[in-house]
């Protein structure tokens, strides 16, 4: 849970400076949710972020509890995907802005 909350808030500060500088948003999905509820970019990013930490809390919650169970072990397996697509997402933005 904590390597998520890293790599998101990293994510998030990453894409707010890729913004600043005059980059574009890449995501089309978060791009569609964004004029979907009319908000900017950015407080729709902050409300994505949010709702994956809330997302992965209950996964964890549920890795936890069903310790040992495939249940449990299926739940830490999708933290763990989560995990390397945050990853992925931050390093991507990182190469971005530094060109």
């Amino acid at each position: 849970m904590a390597a998520s909350v890293i790599f998101s808030t990293t994510d998030l500060l990453t894409t707010m400076a890729a913004i600043n500088l005059g980059l574009s948003e890449g995501n089309y999905m978060l791009i569609a949710f964004s004029k979907s509820l009319g908000l900017g970019l950015l407080p729709a990013l902050e409300l994505t972020k949010v709702l994956f930490l809330v997302g992965c809390f209950a996964v964890s919650m549920i890795g936890i509890r069903m310790r040992g169970s495939r249940t449990g072990l299926l739940a830490i397996a999708l933290l763990t995907i989560f995990v390397l697509l945050q990853l992925g997402v931050s390093v991507n933005n990182l190469s971005a802005m530094t060109g």
